[in-house]
């Protein structure tokens, strides 16, 4: 009984954290713009899109061949409460309400978009990832769901989406209805997020502090020496 539920377990898992759940045909990923390295998307957990002047919609099907015949882009506005009107390939979004829980609750009024919650975009992640990327480490009391229609994608296709200065700490999302009725979202780990540089602030590797903590006592001495001299 207990290695049966193990397995039990380690499917659930599997489902919860690779963004592949059963309901769906396929993932949409937000990519760095068509013809990038990232334009499928890269290990950011979220990717990171500069100011989302270029990025895209990639659709990854899991093995499937379904493609999304009515697609959304999402853009989660840190703040925002129907005051920025974002503008995406020359359309100003339309603001659909102010989120402070699971971003993909909210957008009840499409087709089996209450059923994304298991992608983990919610308000817990989008703030640590706008601390972690963009510092922007208190003070965010909700995001701003703004909804945009950008066509639809043959199967593992790409839409390309370019922005007009989209607010810094923004999320872009995808939401995708597939041609066999099933609907498509964006995993946490695979979502856009817009940042005012080329990437994360880098940190020092653990071997670089300690060459840092061995060069700054090495300084140190010095100067003891310097100072019992004189």
């Amino acid at each position: 009984m207990g290695r049966t539920l193990g397995v039990v377990i380690a499917i659930l898992a599997v489902a919860v954290f690779c963004g592949s759940p059963v309901w769906a045909d396929s993932t949409l990923h937000i990519g760095t713009g068509i013809g990038t390295t990232c334009q499928s998307g890269c290990a950011g957990d979220p990717n990171l899109i500069d100011g989302g002047t270029n990025f895209d919609i990639a659709q990854v099907s899991e093995g499937k061949n379904a493609g999304i015949t009515t697609l959304y882009l999402v853009l989660a506005v840190p703040n925002d409460n129907n005051t920025s009107a974002p503008v995406v390939n020359g359309i100003t979004g339309t603001f659909k309400t102010f989120e402070s829980t699971d971003v993909y609750g909210s957008l009840g009024t499409f087709s089996g978009a209450d059923d994304l919650g298991v992608l983990g975009e919610n308000f817990t992640n989008f703030t640590t990832a706008d601390c972690t990327f963009d510092k922007i480490c208190s003070g965010i009391t909700g995001y701003g769901i703004y909804v945009f229609s950008v066509g639809s994608i043959s199967p593992s296709g790409f839409v390309g989406l370019s922005g007009s200065n989209l607010p810094l700490g923004t999320f872009a999302l995808g939401l995708g209805i597939e041609g066999n009725g099933n609907t498509a979202g964006t995993p946490f780990t695979e979502a856009g997020l817009v940042t005012g540089t080329h990437g994360p602030v880098s940190t020092p590797e653990p071997g670089s502090l300690a060459l840092l903590g061995t060069g700054l006592l090495s300084m140190a001495g010095i100067l003891r020496r310097c100072f019992v001299k004189s």
